[in-house]
């Protein structure tokens, strides 16, 4: 489980980052404007640092004190990634019992301020928690609406971020052995990749993404003996 938790963490950080669960991608949360002195854009690139290095505790222990930074306190833009990068460091740095504390505060908060994005993260989050603990049907529900919210959001990496979790969410249907819809999320990812227009600045993403999708694609065909299917998606 822990490997999937990290595999998350860097999926969101590939494009910006993801619910809880977008780790080295706290790089990947949307930016939030520094103030004239430095004070909270100073402080979370330190704490966002200490995350990257793999210093969760220290990082941990920054985050924590950034809840009661005036900047924070005044703007829920502010206090959602604070609270965002609390739930991505719970787990790693030892405080996984304080998990469910942050993120139903980032629940609450994301959903009284209409926050599309941060809404995705927790229900991405909690997602993947309820699957790992054994409700797998309430974990692909919460993923599935995490995928559907970030649709919403106008960031530019938009479509890189949605297919990493649609990666997720077919190894789940996998690991359920519900390959109709792990195979039905493969193809709406494929999809994704030939028609999406928001995939960040880097030029190659969406080939690239492409070509995972076709591989995932493919492990799946694999999986329900569809060898010609699988042979022939691994070519393409």
């Amino acid at each position: 489980m822990r490997e999937t938790v990290y595999i998350i963490l860097l999926v969101a950080a590939a494009a910006l980052t993801g619910g809880c669960t977008g780790g080295a991608d706290v790089k990947e949360r949307p930016q939030t404007e520094a103030s004239p002195n430095g004070g909270f854009a100073q402080a979370m690139g330190v704490a966002d640092s200490l995350y990257s290095r793999m210093q969760f505790r220290d990082a941990y222990s920054r985050y924590l004190q950034l809840l009661n930074n005036e900047e924070v306190v005044n703007d829920s833009e502010k206090k959602l990634n604070v609270l965002n990068a609390l739930c991505n460091a719970s787990e790693l740095s030892g405080h996984k019992a304080e998990q469910h504390k942050w993120l139903q505060q980032m629940i609450d908060l994301a959903n009284e301020t209409g926050n599309d994005y941060y809404q995705s993260m927790a229900y991405i989050t909690m997602g993947h928690n309820l699957f790992y603990e054994g409700d797998r049907e309430k974990g692909v529900y919460c993923m599935n609406q995490g995928i559907n919210l970030i649709a919403k959001t106008d960031l530019e990496n938009t479509d890189h971020l949605i297919h990493g979790y649609l990666n997720i969410l077919a190894s789940m249907y996998g690991a359920m052995k519900d390959y109709d819809n792990a195979l039905k999320t493969n193809e709406r990812n494929l999809q994704l990749t030939m028609e999406g227009t928001r995939w960040g600045s880097d030029p190659n993403q969406q080939l690239i993404d492409r070509r995972m999708a076709l591989a995932k694609m493919a492990s799946t065909l694999a999986q329900v003996k569809d060898f010609q299917r699988a042979d022939s998606a691994y070519a393409a």
